[in-house]
């Protein structure tokens, strides 16, 4: 959909004169876009944004049997994997989301490729927090597909998390 942008930054009508295409990176519904401006400024012609290309995915780098740690970057492309995904949304000053760790670290390895287990630090990666509307931590959730299976509050003992995922696998 085209838009114009009005822009008073400096040097903004040398490099418009010198056809320079300038751009801004912006969020659009969850997917990160760089979009090249054309800039409208008072004496020039309006013009339309045109997308310049989508940001290759953050790669996931998944530790086998292990707990791999996910980012607002990459959180988005691992929970696409045909593969089960489990994960846990925790804050470092949480004391039961320092236990379910040790859990988990327990859990993933008797799944070998048939799960993969990732934690989500909600303080440092407020967007996912809030994508997932997690409002209190430790909370997993489970992914496959893109889709999410279930939601599993509070820290779990190991048993229990076993049963719930017996459900999806």
């Amino acid at each position: 959909m085209p838009f114009n942008v009005t822009w008073s930054g400096p040097d903004t009508n040398a490099l418009y004169e010198r056809g320079l295409e300038l751009t801004h990176t912006t969020l659009v519904e969850g997917s990160h876009w760089v979009v090249g401006v054309n800039l409208t400024q008072e004496g020039f012609p309006e013009h339309s944004a045109k997308p310049v290309g989508a940001r290759p995915a953050a790669i996931v780098d998944w530790v086998p049997g292990g707990v791999t740690t996910l980012t607002d970057d990459n959180l988005p492309e691992a929970i696409k994997s045909s593969t089960p995904v489990l994960i846990d949304f925790w804050t470092e000053w949480c004391g039961p989301c320092k236990a379910l760790e040790k859990t988990l670290r327990e859990l993933s390895p008797q799944y070998g490729g048939n799960l993969r287990v990732a934690r989500v630090n909600t303080d440092e990666n407020s967007a996912s927090g809030s994508k997932f509307h997690i409002t209190s931590v430790p909370v997993m959730k489970l992914f496959k597909n893109g889709e999410e299976l279930e939601t599993i509050p509070g820290n779990q003992p190991e048993s229990r998390i076993k049963e719930i995922l017996s459900r999806h696998m």
